[in-house]
């Protein structure tokens, strides 16, 4: 029996496939608005299991509903999204499900969320908190010489892990 159960340990990781999840947070500073797009593929494993399992739980025609729902709060929840010192509003928040890699099954989610700037100085911040998956953040500048100031990184150079990227457009 001892051995039976051992053998079963020692084979089960060979049999499996661990695949990391993965965020990446891309920030598009333009001179009159902001957009901000979040990807995600959650983890292989335990976590997968849970979507599947709680997606099976509800009737076909809703379960890339609430996959794409699931997703995308998993997407966003260890970021905070500021301007001007508010929550950055998600009325016209966009949710894309996808399979990634390509025709493999494997769900992941694309979240874009855009806000317009009216005229005057503006300042934005997207604080990355823990997560279990690695998150790269890094941000484009389309503003047409109004970004005045950003950190920690100048547009184009991702920065990995927790921090805060902050972006101030001139008036």
């Amino acid at each position: 029996m001892r051995w039976a159960l051992l053998s079963l340990l020692v084979a089960a990781p060979a049999l499996a496939h661990y695949v990391p999840g993965e965020r990446t947070v891309v920030v598009q500073a333009e001179t009159s608005s902001v957009a901000v797009l979040v990807t995600y593929r959650p983890p292989a494993g335990v976590l997968g299991s849970l979507l599947a399992a709680d997606a099976k739980r509800v009737e076909p025609a809703r379960r890339t509903e609430l996959v794409r729902a699931l997703l995308a709060i998993r997407a966003l929840a260890p970021l905070t999204l500021s301007l001007d010192g508010r929550n950055l509003p998600l009325e016209g928040m966009q949710v894309k499900l996808t399979d990634d890699p390509p025709g493999t099954g494997r769900p992941a989610v694309a979240v874009l969320v855009t806000a317009a700037l009216p005229p005057g100085a503006h300042r934005l911040a997207v604080d990355v908190g823990d997560s279990p998956e690695p998150t790269v953040t890094e941000w484009l500048d389309h503003g047409g010489g109004r970004i005045a100031s950003f950190g920690p990184r100048a547009a184009g150079v991702p920065f990995e892990g927790r921090g805060q990227l902050a972006l101030t457009w001139s008036p």
